[in-house]
This record gives structure tokens, sequence and C-alpha cells, in this order.
């Protein structure tokens, strides 16, 4: 694990060194972001610009206001009449793709 693919967090009290291929999406909740990783999840008092702003693009790619994704943890993509696209990761979580993050797809 070099030091360009870790993400360096705060939480509980103390840091913790996250890899990035470890980490499958990062979820908004108020003022905090919660980090999923596997089975573990972390809640981090960031918001989510400022965590986007430090990880890797790829393989990390924001799909709506309160979701960014690990492009490597996605199982399949559905569309949906609404015209946002769910998202199925490899743990079976579904996430929205939004139509406003759209472009994010093309890229």
């Amino acid at each position: 694990m070099d030091s360009n693919s870790i993400l360096i967090i705060k939480t509980e009290g103390r840091f913790l060194f996250l890899d990035w291929n470890k980490i499958d999406y990062i979820s908004a909740e108020s003022n905090y972001v919660r980090i999923h990783s596997g089975e573990k999840s972390y809640l981090v008092r960031e918001t989510l610009r400022d965590i986007c702003n430090r990880l890797a693009n790829p393989p990390f790619m924001r799909i709506s206001r309160s979701t960014i994704i690990n492009v490597n943890c996605i199982k399949e993509l559905r569309n949906r009449r609404s015209l946002s696209i769910e998202v199925v990761m490899n743990n079976n979580r579904i996430c929205y793709w939004s139509r406003s993050y759209r472009p994010n797809l093309d890229n």
C-alpha cells in the first residue's frame, strides 16, 4: 500500500489509514460522512466535498449529492424510469446515480 492510495481519517479520537481499494462507497450523514469499507463503516466529521477532493479520480466518482462510490465495487447498473440509474454494489447494496451527476457516467 503506497501513500498515494491511503485515505487518512480521524474518527473516534484516532487516526485510521484506509486503503482506497477497500473503500466501497461514502455517504453523507448531516454534518458527517460515513465511509463504508466491507462490513465496517466509519463516521467522520468532514464534508463530502472535502473527502471527494482528497480521493483519486478514478476510481472514486460522485454519483449524487450524498454519495461517492468506488467504481471498482460496482456489480451492475440498471436504468430506472426516473432517469436515475440504480447502482448495485458488489455487496448488493443499492445506490442511486442521480440525473444531475449523469455526465460523470460518460467520463
